[in-house]
């Protein structure tokens, strides 16, 4: 649906779920990299070894 066509209460609703989504994705990209600093360059990761 257009933003335009939404009452503001719908916007303001739809607002904060992309904000949570948004919230979600920054905290599991920093994550991610916290776990790649704490276990070093992906040839040492466990199960990344080349066969």
């Amino acid at each position: 649906m257009h933003p335009i066509t939404m009452s503001t209460d719908d916007y303001t609703a739809r607002l904060r779920e992309w904000a949570e989504l948004l919230d979600v994705r920054v905290s599991e990209a920093q994550a991610r990299s916290a776990r790649i600093e704490v276990a070093g360059p992906p040839s040492q990761r466990d199960g990344d070894e080349p066969t």
